[in-house]
C-alpha cells in the first residue's frame, strides 16, 4: 500500500501524535528522490534520450503511479526552493514552487533532486504542472487542494493549531 503524503513538519506531527506518519512519509519522499536519481531506475537512465526529457510522459506517469502526484510535486517544488537563486529556473516554475507548501524544507535537505541538472528538473516541473492542470478539476476541488498545499507559516508556527 502507498504511503500517504504527510505535509506538515515534525513539530506538528509530534504535537498531533503523527510522528510515525511523518517518518513514513519522509522516508517515502527520500525513496522517491533516490528512485529518480538512481542509475537504473532514474530519469537519466529511462527518460532522457537525445537531449529530450520524458518525450512521451511515461516516466513521469510511472513516478506518479509509484509515489503519487502530491509527493512528486513536493519533491520537485522542494528541489526548486532549495536552489531558488539559481537563474536557470523558468519564472513559471519558480512561481509555482514558491506557492507550493514546503515549509519544512530544512528537514528535507535530502528530499530534493541534487543529482539532476536544473534544466532537466525544470522541464520535469513544467510537465507535472501541465499534468496537474490537465486534470481539469472543478474550481472547488482545485481550491481545496491548493489550500491544502499552501498551508502557510502561521499553521506551522502554531503547531498546526488554528488560533482563530
Amino acid at each position: 500500500m502507498a504511503v500517504e503524503f504527510y505535509r506538515y513538519s515534525y513539530r506538528t506531527a509530534e504535537h498531533d501524535g503523527d510522528v510515525e506518519e511523518y517518518r513514513a512519509s519522509r522516508d517515502e519522499n527520500r525513496r522517491c528522490t533516490e528512485f529518480i536519481q538512481h542509475p537504473q531506475t532514474g530519469l537519466y537512465a529511462n527518460a532522457y534520450k537525445d537531449n529530450v526529457v520524458d518525450k512521451d510522459g511515461t516516466y513521469l506517469d510511472k513516478c506518479i503511479s509509484e509515489f503519487g502526484m502530491q509527493r512528486m510535486m513536493f519533491v520537485i517544488a522542494n528541489t526548486v526552493k532549495m536552489s531558488k537563486h539559481d537563474g536557470r529556473w523558468s519564472p513559471e516554475v519558480k512561481e509555482w514552487a514558491k506557492d507550493f507548501m514546503t515549509s519544512h524544507t530544512s528537514e528535507y535537505a535530502d528530499g530534493y533532486l541534487s543529482q539532476i541538472h536544473t534544466g532537466v528538473v525544470n522541464i520535469l516541473a513544467e510537465k507535472i504542472i501541465k499534468k496537474y492542470n490537465d486534470l481539469n478539476l472543478p474550481d472547488w476541488a482545485r481550491e481545496k487542494l491548493e489550500k491544502l498545499q499552501n498551508t502557510g507559516p502561521e499553521e506551522e508556527q502554531t503547531g498546526g493549531i488554528n488560533l482563530n
